[in-house]
C-alpha cells in the first residue's frame, strides 16, 4: 500500500486525501473514528474550541484543497490544534507528499484493530 501511494500521481494522492473526513466534524463517523476523537478530547470541545477548529479547518481546506488529517491516537486536543497551526505554514506540495502517507497509517491502524478484535 505504501508503494502505491508513493508512486501515485499528485492528482491521485490529492483524491485520496480529499476522501478523508474533516477532523472534529460533528457528522456521523465510524465507531473507530468516534472513539479516537473522544480519546483525544475532540468530542468534548468547548464552543470556542470548536469554532477555532472549524475556522482552522476552513483555512486549511481553502489553502490546500483537502481536509486536515492527523492520527490522533495518543495526543490531546491542544496538540491537535497546534499541529494544524504548524501545518498551515507548509507548502501544498509538502503536505500532499507527507500526509498522503499519514492516511496509510490511519487505514493500517483500522485494519489491524479490526483483525485483532475479530480474531
Amino acid at each position: 500500500m505504501v508503494s502505491v501511494v508513493q508512486t501515485a500521481s499528485e492528482e491521485e494522492k490529492l483524491n485520496l486525501i480529499q476522501a478523508h473526513p474533516h477532523l472534529g466534524t460533528r457528522k456521523t463517523m465510524s465507531s473507530f473514528s468516534q472513539s479516537e476523537l473522544k480519546t483525544a478530547g475532540l468530542s468534548q470541545l468547548s464552543e470556542v474550541e470548536y469554532e477555532l477548529l472549524l475556522d482552522m479547518n476552513k483555512e486549511y481546506v481553502h489553502r490546500f484543497d483537502f481536509p486536515f488529517i492527523l492520527t490522533v491516537r495518543g495526543i490531546n486536543k491542544d496538540e491537535i490544534l497546534q499541529a494544524m497551526e504548524d501545518r498551515l505554514k507548509n507548502s501544498k506540495e509538502h503536505v500532499i507528499h507527507h500526509f498522503s502517507l499519514q492516511i496509510i497509517s490511519i487505514i493500517g491502524n483500522c485494519l489491524l484493530l479490526r483483525r485483532i478484535t475479530n480474531a
